[in-house]
């Protein structure tokens, strides 16, 4: 190398043509070598199936979550469990792979079996963007090894697709059956609650609070009428008081027991008895039997019958000195002013028990009243908690009967389509080595090599070809320049030589070209 040389492109290719012996024979060698070393590898035959789940536009709400979910968490659930050990381990003996491990009984071939074992799942298809693709592939040294095991391994992954649907159905029932029964049961037990609640404050309900206050309302009016009458019969009481007072004071009259026609006069208790008896009559057409004041008037009508009872027994005779003497009875207005006052009297204790009723039927109204607030809140609550439960139960309710129509979907199959796009074929050619690649590899690492030496042998070549490098190197201008001389001999084996170059270099050439095409 000239020292201070710059090189150009044309002087590059110069090189480069000079030297290429020294470029294209590594190039050749080393793709020679490594279409040789290709064919002492062991052949590795793979086979794929290509799967294509598509999903069916069932409704969700039809559908739910009980077997829909997402495909892609499904499918990776599904892949985990055939690559699991008792389903790889249960292939391998069902195919009788890897006989080697009858002579190595440590061999893990479940490990092994997972290695040589691709599943791969894609989401997305230029046909429907909703599908999902999935493939499954292994590889082995024998071609129809490596066919049987994929489309066992294919079928496998579809049954255990349906099983798994099917089995997250049946628990989705399952669970849904449980917490519907126990739902039904807490809903039961709060409808009790709610029962009960309503049967011990009867008349204490909100719903009621308009009739407790018309009942106030009207015990108000029914008591101001009541006092009213009361206070007028207490009037014509203190009237009859005086008119009979004044009377008394007159004195009684002396009169036969008999009146002229012969008669028996009344007592003034079978006068009372009397009016008690057309009281009560005239009761029994504005009250019904069980009212309390025809009972008040039954017991009063019972107790003026003993007391007249009591007046009637004998006394004991005493002889009178003289003979008979004449019955003294009071006169008839007396007798009639004190059977008005006894008949009054009985008007005013009915009235007064009537208001006592009336009273108390009011405070029991406005206690009702004062006590709705609370019943209130405590009827929202058990109302709350029920229609929560009420709720719950109908969502369960609606979940079984989804969860039932998709697990009749899953066992028609109308779901998800699973659809072998590509099945498992018997491999034709070997998956690996690549020797296509291997030996492009090989050419490339050659060229490098070749390039690498022909800079090296450039570097290191001192010699003047051109003008520039005599003034380069010397500093000194170019008279003339003599062409090389060579004898007749020198031009033949130089002919000789680029022949065996060429036949050389034309083998190699034969030799890469039916290479590539025996690899393709």
């Amino acid at each position: 190398m000239i020292p201070g040389k710059q090189y150009k492109i044309q002087q590059l290719s110069e090189i480069a043509w000079r030297r290429k012996w020294w470029i294209v024979v590594p190039c050749v060698i080393a793709g020679i070598s490594m279409l040789a070393a290709s064919y002492s590898m062991t052949e590795i035959f793979r086979s794929e199936t290509t799967i294509l789940v598509a999903a069916h536009n069932a409704p969700e709400d039809l559908v739910g979550t009980s077997v829909a979910g997402r495909i892609e968490e499904r499918l990776h659930g599904i892949s985990q469990q055939l690559l699991s050990r008792d389903s790889l381990q249960a292939v391998v003996e069902e195919l009788n792979l890897y006989p080697e491990r009858a002579q190595d009984p440590g061999m893990d071939v479940v490990t092994r079996m997972r290695a040589d074992t691709t599943v791969t799942i894609e989401k997305g298809d230029p046909e429907n963007q909703d599908a999902t693709t999935v493939r499954i592939g292994f590889q082995s040294p024998s071609a129809q090894e490596a066919f049987s095991v994929t489309d066992r391994l294919t079928k496998l992954f579809i049954a255990k697709n349906v099983k798994d649907r099917g089995d997250v159905a049946q628990s989705t029932g399952a669970f849904l059956d449980k917490q519907l029964v126990d739902a039904r049961e807490r809903l039961n037990a709060q409808e009790q609650r709610l029962e009960a609640f309503r049967t011990r404050h009867a008349g204490e309900l909100p719903t009621q609070l308009e009739a407790n206050v018309g009942g106030v309302q009207t015990a108000d009016v029914q008591l101001r009428a009541l006092q009213e009458s009361l206070r007028l019969d207490l009037e014509r009481q203190t009237q009859l008081e005086r008119i009979i007072a004044d009377l008394e004071k007159r004195g009684p009259t002396a009169l036969s027991a008999t009146t002229p026609g012969g008669a028996v006069q009344p007592s003034a208790l079978e006068l009372e008895l009397i009016a008690a008896r057309n009281e009560r009559r005239e009761m029994e057409t504005r009250f019904k039997p069980e009212h309390p004041s025809l009972l008040r008037a039954d017991r009063r009508i019972r107790d003026l019958e003993q007391a007249l009872r009591n007046s009637l027994q004998p006394a004991p005779v005493v002889a009178a000195a003289s003979g008979p003497a004449q019955p003294v009875v009071p006169s008839p207005e007396l007798i009639e002013r004190q059977a008005e006052l006894a008949t009054l009297r009985g008007r005013i204790r009915d009235k007064e028990g009537d208001r006592a009723e009336l009273l108390q039927t009011k405070a029991t109204y406005q206690r009702r009243i004062d006590a709705q607030p609370v019943r209130e809140s405590e009827l929202a609550d058990l109302t709350r908690d029920h229609e929560t439960l009420r709720l719950i139960y109908a969502d369960l309710l609606r979940k079984k009967e989804n969860s039932r129509m998709a697990e009749q979907l899953e066992n028609e199959s109308v779901l998800a389509d699973f659809s072998i796009v590509e099945p498992a074929q018997l491999p034709g050619s070997p998956f690996s080595p690549n020797r296509e690649r291997l030996v492009i590899l090989g050419l490339l690492f050659g060229l490098a090599f070749g390039i690498g030496l022909a800079a090296f042998l450039e570097y290191w070549d001192s010699t003047l070809r051109t003008e520039d490098d005599i003034m380069l190197a010397l500093n000194l201008p170019t008279l003339a320049s003599i062409p090389m001389m060579r004898s007749s001999a020198e031009v033949a084996k130089q002919k000789r030589r680029k022949l065996g170059f060429g036949i050389v270099t034309g083998m190699f050439a034969g030799l890469i070209a039916a290479a590539f095409t025996f690899v393709r």
